[in-house]
């Protein structure tokens, strides 16, 4: 016998705890963990994504022009600048900050399906709250 045998024979003598924690750091595992969590956000998206996109077309200028003032991504020059009363909240139109949350939602999960994933359901969130909370406590 080689030694991945007799290796192999003694772990399967120890306490299926121990074996679940040996087998956790096998590269197929990780492997395996990985395409679920894959196949998990694909499936998430897929149902999910286009339905929450949609919500933001009966969302207020207003209410829009929150979201997008506190999605806080590199490619946003409306972070933390776009609330009522700013001139950006003047010359930006509900048709251009619609298309700039689904632009930021696009880019945001070309880096990270987990930013985008949180994303999204702050925006169901935010959508379910009707916007009744004040801005220092609903942070997208």
């Amino acid at each position: 016998m080689n030694t991945d045998h007799l290796l192999l024979d003694q772990i399967g003598k120890l306490p299926r705890e121990l074996v679940n924690i040996i087998g956790s750091y096998s590269p197929h595992i990780r492997n395996q963990k990985s395409l679920i969590r894959i196949e998990f956000y694909e499936n998430w998206f897929l149902n999910n994504k286009k339905r929450i996109v949609s919500l933001l077309k009966s969302w207020s200028k207003a209410k829009l022009a929150f979201a997008l003032n506190n999605i806080k991504w590199p490619n946003n020059p409306y972070y933390n600048c776009c609330l009522q009363g700013t001139s950006e909240y003047r010359k930006g139109s509900i048709l251009m900050f619609i298309s700039r949350i689904e632009t930021l939602i696009e880019d945001i999960g070309k880096r990270s399906n987990a930013k985008q994933y949180s994303l999204l359901l702050a925006i169901e969130r935010y959508d379910k709250s009707k916007g009744k909370r004040s801005s220092t406590q609903t942070r997208l």
